[in-house]
């Protein structure tokens, strides 16, 4: 028997203008960690060089809970009195699962990241793909037989034009507006 579960690739990109303080910006050793929720999390390397502007492109590849309405990407600075979070954003499973494209659809998204304070603090870019899990297992857990791959998925909306089924690829569609629905 296959089971299947929801997946995720993010690739962290990067960060701009991060401060530690209103006036104090960061040198060095900034860092991301991606929490799906409080069991799952990943961390990227630091970045060594960039600055208040880091630059990561770290791919991490996550299990995506069913029950999930948001990712939290958290940014932290290592410095000589520890290790320091520099911003939060919390970004709505929505934005990439949301009919915005198909599965698989690679979204590139920016947020605003805020402080233990909830201030303003720099922008996080990332970029979020989903992906299944086909697992061939019995007992559904995660062992080495887990295959991952691109979900193929083909979107067939509207009323077929030439008389024949939906699967000849042929449609035609019609816009609904948002107040259609209310």
């Amino acid at each position: 028997m296959v089971a299947t579960t929801q997946a995720i690739e993010i690739t962290v990109i990067s960060g701009e203008e991060l401060f530690l303080s209103r006036k104090k910006r960061v040198r060095r050793n900034a860092y991301a960690i991606v929490k799906t929720d409080t069991s799952n999390s990943q961390t990227t390397n630091e970045d060594k060089d960039g600055g208040s502007n880091p630059t990561w492109n770290e791919k991490l590849t996550m299990n995506l809970p069913n029950h999930a309405r948001y990712l939290i990407v958290e940014v932290h600075c290592k410095t000589s009195s520890g290790d320091k979070i520099v911003g939060v954003a919390n970004v709505p499973t929505s934005d990439f699962l949301g009919g915005y494209g198909h599965q698989g659809y690679l979204h590139f998204l920016s947020y605003r990241l805020r402080d233990l304070n909830s201030e303003k603090n720099g922008i996080i870019n990332i970029a979020v793909g989903t992906k299944i899990i086909e697992n061939t297992n019995s007992d559904y857990g995660f062992s080495g037989e887990t295959k991952m791959g691109w979900q193929e998925c083909r979107t067939e909306v509207g009323i077929p034009i030439d008389g024949t089924k939906m699967s000849s690829g042929m449609v035609a569609g019609f816009p609904v507006g948002y107040n259609s629905y209310k």
